[in-house]
């Protein structure tokens, strides 16, 4: 398996592992240079990782990047605990991933989307329910299934700004959001109503 990062590998982030934030980044592969799609690409030894022969190449090819940034959200950032309320939201490749690590770990899904098609798979998954985002708000609906409390953490893998309202609007106090969908043209906006 490859890394995507080409990180210095000399500062904070990457000495802690966060490469993702290298401030020294000399690239990405497959988007600064040739990868994902190429016959053959040249990375440095440290971006290796060697897969067990019992790992099909290409099942190996999702564990960095759909699998590994699901994990790190829920297990890392959200520091997901059992029986927790989770709402996974933005249920492509990640999110489906996500659901499946969160349900692991004994958690409680809900998955939401726009798609129809995904939120159907994310109840294959193991989403307790699945909700569609329409023009509607869902966040009383979503609020009413933990009970009027709120849910515990929030993974948002879409990072549009009328998602990061819904996911704040939904969460318990002391609950938790973690962005990881983004969108260059959208900047993520944190401005909670009890401050203004």
């Amino acid at each position: 398996m490859v890394s995507v990062y080409l990180s210095c590998g000399e500062y904070d982030f990457c000495i802690s592992g966060r490469e993702n934030l290298c401030s020294n980044l000399k690239g990405v592969i497959g988007i600064s240079q040739d990868g994902g799609y190429a016959e053959y690409l040249k990375a440095p030894f440290d971006c290796l990782f060697f897969i067990s022969d019992d790992i099909p190449f290409e099942k190996a090819a999702i564990i960095p990047n759909a699998i590994a940034t699901s994990c790190h959200a829920i297990t890392s950032k959200a520091k997901i605990q059992s029986g927790e309320s989770f709402a996974i939201i933005g249920v492509g490749g990640l999110g489906l991933h996500a659901i499946q690590i969160a349900k692991v770990f004994g958690a409680r899904v809900i998955a939401v989307d726009s798609n129809e098609k995904a939120l159907a798979i994310a109840e294959e998954m193991g989403a307790e329910r699945a909700l569609k985002v329409t023009k509607d708000d869902p966040t009383g609906e979503i609020v009413s299934l933990s009970g009027g409390r709120g849910i515990d953490a929030v993974i948002d893998f879409v990072g549009n700004p009328r998602i990061e309202k819904i996911a704040l609007n939904i969460l318990k106090g002391g609950g938790k959001s973690v962005v990881v969908g983004y969108n260059p043209n959208n900047h993520f906006r944190f401005i909670p109503s009890f401050w203004l």
